[in-house]
């Protein structure tokens, strides 16, 4: 009996020796798998600051609702400052979250800023963002808007050349209507405009009557005969 206790002690010790060793095996093979965990979240924090690094579409929807969020609380200023603040911050939607809408449409907002409320306008830079725009986002809903934005720009800062360049490039994309009517007709009136002030003539004249063809009640063509009638003067007087 004694010898049967003594091994069933022993028995006992064995056990839960096993046990132990089990246990204390299983931490050892959980450590690397919570350390990884550990590293996969501080390379995730760190992949949000990152340039360069390429966020998955929730983070990047998440990030740029922060920051168009940040945008929003610096308020409606036009002031050096302000626009400063949120050039920085479009400009980070758009180079960290370039799968989201918000992206898009932060390319129409800078554009404004850079062109209307910075003093001087940053023209080059908002050409090549514009520029950047296209080659990105071709079939973009935004693309009018945006396009709008940048040939307004122009046309407010008086720079003929490139708006006539401009211009004529998203003419040659846009499909006019069934009846013929440009169904762009900002963009006809600015490149309109633009060639009348840089002395192409026949080339503003043809772009002025088709504005009072199909546009005849609008603005534009209050301005489109005031520019015919200035420029008939003028040729009369030099004859």
């Amino acid at each position: 009996m004694m010898f049967s206790g003594g091994a069933m002690v022993k028995k006992g010790y064995v056990l839960k020796a096993n046990r132990c060793l089990f246990l204390l095996t299983f931490i050892l093979l959980l450590l690397p798998l919570v350390a990884r965990a550990g590293d996969g979240n501080s390379v995730s924090l760190k992949a949000t600051a990152a340039e360069g690094v390429v966020l998955s579409k929730a983070a990047q929807q998440r990030l740029a609702s922060k920051l168009f969020n940040d945008i929003y609380k610096i308020g409606g200023g036009r002031g050096a400052a302000e626009a400063a603040k949120k050039i920085v911050l479009y400009q980070q939607i758009i180079k960290q979250c370039p799968d989201v809408p918000l992206a898009q449409e932060s390319y129409w907002h800078l554009l404004e800023t850079m062109m209307l409320d910075v003093q001087p306008p940053q023209k080059e830079e908002a050409l090549r963002l514009y520029a950047d725009f296209n080659r990105r986002y071709p079939q973009s809903k935004m693309r009018v808007v945006v396009s709008h934005q940048v040939l307004k720009g122009l046309y407010r800062l008086g720079q003929w050349a490139e708006l006539d360049r401009l211009a004529s490039q998203y003419l040659e994309t846009v499909v006019n209507k069934k009846n013929g009517a440009p169904s762009s007709p900002l963009a006809l009136f600015w490149r309109t405009e633009a060639r009348y002030r840089l002395g192409k003539i026949a080339a503003a004249k043809e772009g002025y009557d088709k504005i009072l063809h199909y546009f005849p009640k609008s603005l534009m063509a209050r301005v489109a005969r005031e520019r015919l009638a200035a420029n008939a003067k003028k040729v009369k007087a030099e004859n």
